[in-house]
Formats: C-alpha cells, structure tokens, sequence
C-alpha cells in the first residue's frame, strides 16, 4: 500500500509522526512526502521525499508567487498524485494530510481501490446540532462536501482525466476565498461524483475522525485500541491542532471540549508529545521559502492579489524569487493605483482597500478627499494593523536605500565589548539597506582588540553615525577635530541605563544634530535634558546558527544550566550578579539537578567586586564563575548550551545579552524593568517583579537622585523552578522570543527603520549647520612688535661711509618716528579696545550658533509634524463638510452641534424582548440620547439619584456609558475588554483622549482604526505593553469574565483552576501599565456572589478582594446602581448587596421585573 502527504518543510515534524504511524499499522507499506519549499534529508526521514522538480510542473514559481502555502500544499496535490500513480508497479495511491495519524490497518481503502478508482470520504454523515458553535452546517457547505485530507486513487483513464481537469483548475485557483464559492482543492471535487462514475463515498465512522465530525461521533478507548461510535479508529486527523495550546482540540471549532472527552484528550496528548520528540520544536520555527522575495519583501495575501490582477493584466511576465524580478515586482506594487493615485494610494493599498469592506465603507471615495484619508491611516495605523512594509509606504520600489549619500559610522569596531557589538551591528543594518558606509575604527580603553569588525575607512559622507556615549562624547570631539563635523549632520547613538542623565553629561549634546537610542526606556531618559530632538529606533542583532558544545567541552556538569554574562566595566551593582546568585539557591538544594554559570570579564580592574562575586559563589557548589574572555563563536556557543539565561538587572539600556540568548531561542528570566522591555513581554520571556529604589552614592556614572529596580528574589527563584519543572513550556516560550526578537531587531526591520530617518534628514533640511567662526587678532602679539622698534639693520656692503650717511637722514627723521610710533602706540591700544569687543561679539555669536543648532533641529522635527498637521487640517476641512455622511455610515442620527438638554423625562421605555434588532437599535439611541444629556450627566458625575424611569427594560450598559463618560479621561487610554468598541459610543470618547488602544482577545466583528483606534489582540492576563504606560484605563463589565468559561464568545476557553487568581493577575497588569497617578475605572455586577460558569457576580466582600488585588492605591471611592422594575437608580452598597443576576444565556425569556442581565452594578475608581 502506498500513502502520501505534502508539507513546507517547517512540517516535517507532522510526517514524521504520520509515516511512523502508518508503518506501524500497515507493514510492507511506502509513505511518500512531498517537501514543496527546501530540502530535507531523505536517508535520515521515516519515508521517501519527493521534490518539486520531479513533478514537472511547468509554472511553479507562478503558482509559488499566486498562493499562500495552505493554497500551494493543496493545489500541487493531482500532479503528486499523478507522479506517483506513473511510477512503476503503482497501480494504488492514498493521499493523507500531514496533520493525521494513523492507529489501525487501512487495508481495507486498498481493497476498495481495486474496484473504484477514487474513495473520498464526507465532512458529514450525519446533521450537526445547530446551537450557534462551530463549526455550523454553513461553515461545512462553504469548505465543500468531501474532506480532501484523505482522498485514495487507483490507476486508470477515468482517474488521468479527472488529475488532468483537476490540476487545470489548481494552476490558479485553488484559493481560500468563500465569497467566490471556493475553498482550495475542496470545492471543487464536489464536482467528483459527476466526473468519475467508478466512485466509492467511505462513510465508516473510524475513518478521518476530526474537530468536524466529532460532534457525532464518540471516541472511546476500548482495551488497547480506540474506537469511534464502536468502530475501530483508522486515523484521526488533527485539524487546526495547536501543540503549543493543548487546552484546545481546533483552532476552528468552539464545540467540543477536551476536558469532557478523556479519550480525546489521551490522544492529543500523546499526538503533542509524539511532534515534540520528533522535533516541531525547532522545525515549526522554520521560514516558509516562498514568503519573502529575495530582496526580502514579504509576500503576504494582499501582494499576492496584486500579482494575480497583474498577471491577469498581461503586466508582468517573470518569476519574482530573483533578484531582478523581485525589484520590479516591488516596484509594480508601490507605483500609484488607478484610484487614488494623485493621493499616495499605490497598488498594494488598493490591494488591501479592495479586500477589506470596512476600509470602504470608511473611504468610498478614493478619487475624491478618502484617498488622502485612507493613506494617511495606512502611514499610521495600518502599518501597525496590517502590517504594511516600510517600502509600501516609502513610495518607492527600492525601499529607503539610497535616500542618503552615505554614512561615517564611528565605534569600537574591534573592541570586545557590547559597545562594539553595537558598532558592528548597526554596520550591518544599514549595509542591509545598501546604504554606503565609511566605518572608522576607536581604540577602548581596557578592551582586547580582536573583535571581527569591518575594515576602516576615511569619512567621506555627509552624515555621521557616532557610537560613543554621551560621557567620552567631547574627548573623541576634541581627538577628531573640528573638520570631522564640519558641513556634516552628527548623530549620536548613545546608550544610557537609568531613568535620568546626570548634569555633567548634558554638555555632550553639543557636538550632535540628534540622538539615536536603542530603547524607549533610553529615549525617555535623554528627552527631558535634550536640546536636540531623541529618536529611537530598533537596535539591530543578528547572530549567526550555533551548534551548542558538550558538557564535557565546556568543562560543566550535566543537568539544567542557567546563564549570566556580565562584564564589571558595566557597573558591578547595575548588572547585579549577587541576585542572580541569591535567587539560584534559593530555587535548588546543592545536587538538586541545576547549575549556574556567571561568566565575567575584566575582574582585574575590579577586585573588590569580584571578591565579593567569589564569596557569593563559594556558598553553593552548583555555582561556578567562568572568569575570562571567549572567542565569539565560544560565547555564543556558552549561551547555545545553556536551558536558561538569567538577568537581574537594576537598569539595562538595551540589554545585549538577553537579546542574543533569545535571538538563539533561549528562555529568559529577566527584570521586568528598563530597555529589555522594548522585545521582552510575559509571552516570550519570564520576567520578574520589582520595586524602584533610588540609585544614591558610589555607582558613578549614575546619578544618586536616579531610580532603579530592585527586583524580586523570590519571583526570581519561582521563575527558575518553573523552567526546570515545566522545560517543555520553557522551551516553547524560547522559540517565541527567537521569532519575535528576528521579526523586529534583525539587521533588515531595523535598518529599515534606520533608511527611513536617514531620507529625512537628506530630504528635510541641510545636512549641518555648524561652521566655523572667525579667530580675532592676536594683539599682544603686535603690541610686542611694536616695542621692539625697528628690526636690526643689514651689513652695509658700502662699508663706513655708508653708515656715516645713514646716521645722519636717521637723526634728521627722528622726530618723525618718534610720532609714528607714539601713533603706533596708541592704534595698538585701539586695536586692543577693538579685540575686547570682537571677543565678546564672537562668544555671543557662538552662543546665538548653538542656539541656531538647537533651534535648527526643532524646525527640522517641526518641519515633519507640520506636514502631517498640514494633512490633518485639509482632512478636518473635508470631513467637516461630509459631516452627515460620515455619521449617517455609522447610523448616527445628523443633528445640529448644539440643542439644548433633554429632559429628564425623555426616556422611553425598552422595547419588550431583549436583544432583538428592534431592541439593540433602541438601545443604541437611549445610550446616545443619554451621553449628550448634559443634566443627566452631572446627576452620574456627582452621584446624584437619577429620574424616575430611567433605563427600564434595558441593561446595565446605560448605567456603565454614562458613568464612565464622567469620570477624567485624558491622555493616553486604555479600553480593557474592548467594551467602548460601539460607533456611538467611541464617537464621544475619541476627541477626549490623545491615543485609545481596545486589548480583546479576538478581533471583533467590526472595527474602528480609522478613527485612531488602536487594537490589540491579548490577554488581560499578560500585556504585552511596557510599564507606566497609560495616563487612564477603563473595564467595563469585564473582570467578571476573566478565568471563566469562554465558550459562549466563540473562545475555546475553559475555566481556570484558581478565577480569582487569573483575576488578581489581570488586575496586577492593569495596574502596572498605568503611570503614577493613573486611574482605573471598574464596573462589575454586584449583589449576591454567584459564579455561572461564564461569568461571576460580586458581593461586597468580593468587591473588597477585587480592590485589594490592585495594589496600594491612592484613591479609592465606589458608586451603587440598582435596578428595579421602575429603572435604574444610584444607590447604596447595603441596598444592593441582596440584588441577584439573571442568567440570560440559561434563561432568554424575558423576566418579570424586565431586569436584561445584572440587576446592581458597582461603578468603582481606583488611582495608582
């Protein structure tokens, strides 16, 4: 028997397990996998390998170009299928989804090939329940009626002409795409049971087992094998299985839950455990070749429709994976579109206008003012969303490169040490962008010199990039001279750990146009002591593939080993290895199976340090101090070896060494303080706790007045336990932060953002500002020669009479000279007067050319904030004048700006039925109608009673809008929970805050990004946002669902073990990305606590834990709302405390007294 399968190579681990099962059932069987993107070696796989070029498929590199690679699999099956049926002595061939395993005998497909030459097998074979999950009924018809994941075909002409119709149509549309009625290969073999008579329908409940069918079929294990509705299990097919969430059967299914199928989640498990051991771990890392062009321009799904109208078009005729034809495809993709072009539209965002409806029903106009809208939204916020390449919306084909002349980078190239690192790095960013640079080479002082670094260079370019720090900026200024700077605009790229720069360093912005920093954490410590304008921009890494040396090699035990790297030159208590150390023994008993190394350099020059380093270590014997320098491969090759990497950091700049160690896919326990907080979050790395403590004296170069983190030896300790006990979700969160830290610090995104402030400098205005100026006179100088007279006289070659007669005209002369120099005298005074003057005139004019830098780089960054005002004030002046149509496309009423406040009694009561469209519109305009009511609104903001009536028949939400609206929200806000997410609702938040990010945990159904909002896709649990981030944050009836049954939101998530630990969490998160005096706005039901499942509701003692679970906070004040059946009203805690929730999700009939959900809800405000 011989089955098949197709895979990208990152797959490879599925087919491992697939072949290995399907030998394990059916001896004597071939298992062939076709690998559509690279190579794998076939000696060392469970089965055969095919190759693209066997196939003969004669436009691959279009189909390549056209199609995804879910699309790519699928659409070079018939010629897979057609190969291996030519083969000789194949007269039988099964195809089966990588993603399968097998667990019996499938003999009995072969012997129904001998009598039919094609088995397929049915998504369904009997209804599905409808009850609103997925999958639906629907959800099967748009995937097709027959599961292509297992298809079986038997030599003959019926079988070559249906491989022969069927691969004419995947050639090129073998596409996901429901609205055209297609959906890859699938589809289109509904037409099989008309095109091959000879068709065998396998209808066996064992067969093709997945998320699908499982809703009638029941999975049981019976002795040593699995059964499905009593049939033996043939293969199960793991469809949107995530070895990563294994909570969870399918990432496309809601409806079936492991933890109620035993049998099932038995064989996930095993299914995970089976792809780890044979290697998903590292291979599901692996880039899809086809993904990128060569120039490394991502093919995401909009280029590809792009490509695909062009080539409808007859535009483009080559491939685009060489070189030649990637820059023209990139050029093709940013020329402008046919609409909107005069606007800065380019064929890649009409691209993305075309395939998203709310980006048109958000510009409609094009050729008309949206045009200007929709790529000012691209620049901002779909760059972001999307994301959008940086060349897309450059508006050139060669990305940035080229936009300046050329670079002088200036650094510690052969110095080792993490400045030089940095030196040779950002060499490297820029080289990506083909931007010319003139390396020029520093001695450090108490560094070896043998670094690799690049070769040095004359500067010759009209920008220079100095990697010196502000605190050694003005002795390099002095040693270069001033002609290094002259006619030449200076970037400093400096480094700097704590939150504030010391006096003594400010002097150091002199000699800089601006500054260029790797951290968000730098940049706001720089900002407020600049006179120049601070930018920050991705600091550049790349390593190269390292193959971890032996235990033995490096002269270490076995076991787990955690990692620290520090050199003392960087400030011994700010890298803070004596924490590392504490935190280490407090995690494991000596012999306890781990070890720690702290590697060092430079104790020499800092013997008390080390002494004390030394004495730390000498209390546990698992603790070993490697104390000398290694090669780069051999440091590279330590951290390869290592199963963790620890930092307790007080204050990193950027934090090389926990960069690399997750550049190589190495978990990392690090502070969760400071510049590693730009590529750090709780998803990708472990980070630990800490409190800000002053710096004070003797930790030159900081400041004392400076703060820094102490961080948290016990959450240290924990986090060291939790990678030893759980290695597995160690070593899956390593290799999210190797593929983030590559997305977003490698020599290419980084450079990209590097040519991008290098254009605008070329472009924005001249390249230095700084010349020379004039010396004054050297007086004392003249006034000197002027004393000494006349210079002695030559010989005379007349001899006596000649000086005879020279005496003589001499004496007749002398009260003439005597004058002159009385003259003399008094000119040299004058001039003397003169240089006071010009001195003062010069210092004053040195002073007004420092200020004119100064003020040169301000106009140059306002220069760039007028032009996107310019923008924003022709976009106002447009929507001002379609006023009406922009809120009519929002179904806002179109009402005057100003009317006078409605009466109190101008609420309506609900329509009877909640939920039903009559009631959500209703509900819509008492919302709206109550937000404008500005009476209404200060009986919310003062806690006033409200009038009678108000909201009966209708959820707390008019209770929650209106309190929330009242409360001081500026700044930058967060919307925890993405409540606000209603047009009528953002349309009166938006213009109050600066910024408006929504964190939810899936993409709702409509979205806003047009008006500046922006999304975020996560957990409550574990943002992925710095500290001290956001002025204000609401949650709206939202903590009551956190650690709760999700299922009801399409979210396959069940209840945690501990809610109100997940809630403490959420709530400890909220709290730590608010700045100092942030405040927190809370609704959540409240009365009688009650858990549903779903949800919980509050009572007053579970309000107070709630409270308590933020932290120390600096106000506290709690407001009560009740319903009744006469409306909502502000009451007290102790009238509201027996109010009891109605479970509409149990019960959906409306109730007695009308109530819609909760029946009190506490309003609660919470200050940091």
């Amino acid at each position: 028997m011989h089955v098949c399968t197709i895979i990208a190579k990152n797959y490879v681990a599925a087919a491992r397990v697939l072949a290995e099962s399907f030998h394990a059932h059916n001896p004597g069987g071939t298992c062939s996998v076709l690998v559509i993107d690279g190579h794998v070696d076939a000696a060392a796989e469970p089965f055969e390998v095919v190759t693209i070029p066997q196939l003969g498929i004669e436009r691959f590199e279009r189909m390549a170009a056209l199609y995804t690679v879910l699309e790519l699999a699928t659409a070079v099956k018939p010629w897979l299928l057609r190969h291996l049926l030519a083969q000789n002595g194949t007269e039988r061939v099964v195809y089966l989804d990588p993603d399968i395993q097998v667990f019996d005998s499938l003999q009995e497909v072969d012997e129904l090939l001998r009598e039919h030459h094609l088995v397929i097998n049915p998504h369904l074979t009997e209804p599905m329940p409808r009850d609103s999950l997925r999958p639906s009924e629907t959800d099967i018809l748009i995937a097709g009626a027959y599961n292509l994941g297992f298809v079986g075909l038997a030599a003959g002409r019926e079988t070559d002409e249906m491989l022969d119709w069927w691969s004419e149509r995947l050639e090129s549309d073998c596409v996901v795409a429901p609205e055209r009625g297609l959906f890859v290969d699938q589809r289109w073999m509904d037409f099989a049971p008309g095109l091959v008579p000879d068709l065998f329908v396998l209808r066996d409940p064992g067969y093709n087992v997945a998320y699908w069918n499982l809703p009638t079929r029941r999975v049981r294990r019976e002795g040593e094998r699995y059964t499905a509705n009593g049939s033996p299990l043939r293969f199960f097919h793991f469809s949107g299985y995530d070895p990563e969430r294994p909570e969870e059967l399918s990432r496309h299914q809601n409806r079936v839950r492991l933890s109620q199928e035993p049998a099932l989640r038995e064989i996930c498990d095993a299914y995970r455990d089976a792809l780890f051991a044979h290697g998903h771990a590292e291979a599901s890392q692996w880039p899809y070749a086809y993904d990128r062009l060569a120039n490394d321009f991502p093919m995401d799904k909009i280029a590809r429709g792009v490509y695909r109208r062009a080539l409808s078009a007859g535009q483009l005729r080559r491939g685009l994976f060489d070189a030649r034809g990637s820059r023209e495809f990139v050029a093709y993709l940013t020329a402008p579109a046919d609409a909107g072009g005069d606007a800065g539209v380019n064929r890649y965002l009409h691209e993305l206008w075309r395939s998203r409806p709310d980006l048109r029903d958000a510009f409609p106009n094009l050729d008309g003012p949206d045009g200007a809208r929709y790529a000012s939204w691209a620049a901002v916020s779909g760059r972001v969303e999307v994301p959008i390449a940086a060349q897309l919306l450059a508006g050139h084909a060669d990305g940035l490169a080229g936009s300046a002349a050329g670079v002088n980078v200036v650094g510690y190239f052969k110095a080792v040490l993490g400045v030089g690192e940095h030196a040779r790095q950002l060499v490297s960013a820029l080289e990506s962008q083909d931007i010319p640079v003139a390396p020029i080479n520093l001695l450090a002082a108490r560094a070896r010199q043998d670094a690799d670094g690049p070769k040095e260079q004359p500067p010759r370019y009209p920008v220079n990039l100095v990697c010196v720090n502000a605190d050694v900026f003005a002795d390099f200024a002095n040693d270069v001279g001033a002609d290094f700077f002259d006619g030449r605009h200076t970037i400093g790229y400096w480094a700097w750990e704590v939150n504030k720069l010391p006096e003594r360093l400010v002097a150091a912005f002199d000699y800089v146009d601006e500054v260029w920093v790797g951290s968000r954490h730098t940049a706001e410590a720089l900002m407020p002591a600049s006179p120049v304008p601070v930018f920050r921009l991705p600091q550049p890494l790349s390593l190269p593939d390292v193959e971890p040396p032996s235990r033995e090699q490096l002269e270490l035990p076995d076991g787990r080993l955690f990692l620290f790297s520090f050199d003392y030159n960087s400030v011994f208590d700010r890298k803070n290895p004596l924490a590392v150390i504490a935190a280490f023994r407090r995690a494991f008993a000596p012999g306890g199976g781990a070890s720690l190394v702290v590697k060092c350099i430079s104790s020499e020059y800092h013997p008390q340090e080390h002494e004390r380093l030394l004495e730390a270590s000498s209390e546990h014997p698992d603790v070993h101090i490697l104390d000398r320098y290694l090669s780069s491969a051999e440091r590279d090759g330590l951290v390869a070896a290592c199963d963790c990497y620890v930092s307790l950091h007080r204050a990193e700049g950027f934090g090389y060494t926990l960069a690399e160690a997750m550049w190589l896919r190495k978990p990392v326990i690090a502070t969760g303080y400071s510049g590693n907080l730009d590529y750090m979050t709780p998803a990708n790395s472990y980070l630990v706790d800490y409190q800000l403590v002053a710096v004070d004296e003797g930790r030159d170069p900081y400041p004392p007045d400076a703060e820094w983190a102490e961080p948290n030896i016990e959450g240290a300790a924990a986090a060291m336990r939790e990678v030893f006990d759980r290695p597995e979700e160690a070593r899956a969160r390593g290799e999210r932060a190797g593929q983030d830290i590559r997305r977003t610090h490698s020599p290419q995104a980084a450079g990209r953002v590097m040519a991008q402030r290098l254009q605008r400098i070329a472009a924005g205005y001249p390249l230095s500002r700084r010349t020379r100026l004039p010396s004054s006179f050297d007086v004392d100088r003249i006034s000197s020669r002027v004393e000494a007279g006349p210079s002695r006289r030559a010989r005379s070659r007349l001899g006596g009479p000649q000086r005879a007669a020279r005496k003589a005209v001499l004496r007749l002369m002398k009260p003439y000279t005597a004058h002159q120099q009385m003259i003399d005298r008094e000119l040299v005074r004058s001039m003397g007067t003169v240089d006071q003057k010009l001195s003062a005139l010069l210092s004053t004019l040195g002073d007004a050319r420092s200020k004119l830098d100064v003020l040169g780089a301000h106009v140059a960054a306002a220069d760039d904030r007028l032009d996107d005002l310019s923008g924003q004030v022709d976009e106002l002046r447009t929507e001002q004048r379609e006023a009406s149509r922009f809120l009519a496309s929002f179904g806002l009423a179109d009402q005057p700006p100003e009317r006078a406040a409605l009466a109190l009694e101008d609420y309506p009561e609900a329509p009877e039925r909640p939920w039903t469209p009559e009631w959500v519109e209703a509900h819509r305009a008492y919302v709206s109608r109550a937000l404008d009511d500005p009476a209404l609104l200060m009986r919310f903001k003062r806690a006033q009673p409200l009038p009678p009536g108000f909201g009966v028949g209708y959820d707390e939400r008019v209770i929650e809008f209106p309190w929330t609206l009242t409360r001081d929200l500026s700044g930058r806000l967060l919307d925890a929970g993405s409540t606000l997410n209603h047009p009528h609702v953002l349309m009166r938040v938006r213009p109050r805050v600066d910024e408006l990010h929504i964190v939810t945990l899936s993409p709702e159904d409509k979205a806003y990004p047009f008006l500046d909002v922006s999304y975020l896709f996560e957990d409550l649990r574990s943002l992925p946002v710095a500290d001290s981030t956001y002025d204000c944050a609401v949650s709206i009836s939202t903590l009551e669902h956190v650690g709760m049954d999700t299922t009801h939101f399409g979210l396959a998530r069940e209840s945690a073990a501990d809610p109100d630990a997940e809630l403490a969490g959420a709530l400890h998160e909220l709290r730590r990305v608010l700045k100092p005096g942030g405040a927190l706005y809370i609704t959540v039901p409240f009365g009688v606590e009650e858990d549903f499942g779903w949800m919980r509701q509050f009572s007053a003692e579970g309000l107070k834990r709630l409270v308590a679970a933020f932290g120390p906070a600096t106000e506290v004040s709690e407001t009560f709302y009740r319903y009744e059946p006469s409306g909502w009203q502000q009451c007290e805690a102790a009238e509201a405390a027996a109010s009891r929730y109605r479970d509409h999700i149990a019960d959906p009939e409306p109730a007695a007294d009308r109530a819609v959900a909760a029946r009190a809800v506490a309003c609660v405000q919470l200050r940091k």
